[in-house]
């Protein structure tokens, strides 16, 4: 791995003012190499996701210093973190966030909709984009139509538009059934591997976090534990990997569906704080 890519000095966040203003983070640093698969681990209510949006550039409001690429936050107006968002930073989310009245290909080029390239020239690449996910016969599709997992990777898709340098995966996996999930976790694997892209998973999935390089846990705001894992795990899926047949969460065998025990993660942990609210994950 090469310089840190990503680095994190002091961080602290807090919701509310007066006596209702609560610290959900707390001194949080964290220095994340170029090319790293880093998972972020915990509990609702622990501060992961909150920290991930921190990374991202979409919530300024906290106190300590984010750099990505060696680019200060603090010193970037909205217009310049937007577009260091856009060139860089690839977002995908538990959620999908794809326009039902677009097709997969017009979803795919949302992050070029000021982009001054002929609309041929954006759905050619959008079209090896989806082709990258092993989504190739669906450009026309609309994702109504769609599976779960394959609207998991139109949301990759769309990502990967303008080639980014970092990926934010909140809980990616978290709407998707087990083995949909394998092929989606196998697809961030090759992308780190194959093109170097630095990845960030939040989960609290403990299928999800064995594939990083190194494990962060995430207790009461506070960085409980960090892990080097020596031998990130590489699953394999009985399904095939071309996106057309898999199963949708709501038809999913419950029995597929059931957690994986949680490994512990090993590490000197903090005393207990007050948690985040529970609506802020």
């Amino acid at each position: 791995m090469n310089k840190d890519c990503i680095s994190l000095q002091g961080i602290n966040k807090f919701y509310g003012s007066g006596q209702a203003r609560q610290q959900v983070l707390f001194d949080v640093s964290l220095d994340i190499p170029c090319g790293e698969l880093l998972s972020i681990v915990g509990t609702s209510g622990s501060g992961k996701s909150t920290l991930l949006n921190i990374i991202g550039g979409l919530d300024r409001n906290y106190e300590g210093t984010v750099l990505i690429q060696n680019a200060n936050y603090a010193n970037m107006d909205d217009a310049q973190l937007a577009r260091l968002r856009n060139e860089n930073i690839g977002f995908i989310f538990q959620a999908f966030n794809l326009l039902d009245h677009l097709t997969c290909w017009e979803n795919v080029c949302l992050p070029a909709l000021f982009d001054r390239r002929h609309q041929s020239a954006l759905r050619e690449h959008a079209t090896e984009v989806l082709d990258r996910v092993g989504l190739s016969g669906k450009t026309d599709a609309r994702p109504s139509n769609l599976s779960g997992g394959q609207k998991q990777r139109i949301a990759i898709a769309r990502a990967l538009f303008n080639h980014p340098t970092i990926m934010l995966c909140d809980e990616p996996t978290g709407n998707l059934d087990s083995d949909t999930g394998r092929q989606i976790i196998q697809l961030f694997r090759d992308l780190n591997e194959h093109d170097g892209i630095t990845l960030i998973l939040v989960t609290h999935e403990n299928r999800l976090s064995q594939v990083a390089h190194r494990i962060v846990q995430i207790e009461d705001g506070r960085i409980a534990s960090e892990q080097i894992n020596t031998h990130p795990i590489r699953l394999e899926s009985s399904g095939h990997i071309d996106g057309t047949d898999e199963v949708d969460q709501e038809h999913a065998d419950p029995e597929k569906n059931a957690p994986n025990a949680a490994a512990p993660i090993t590490g000197d942990r903090s005393g207990h704080q007050e948690a985040e609210p529970g609506s802020k994950t």
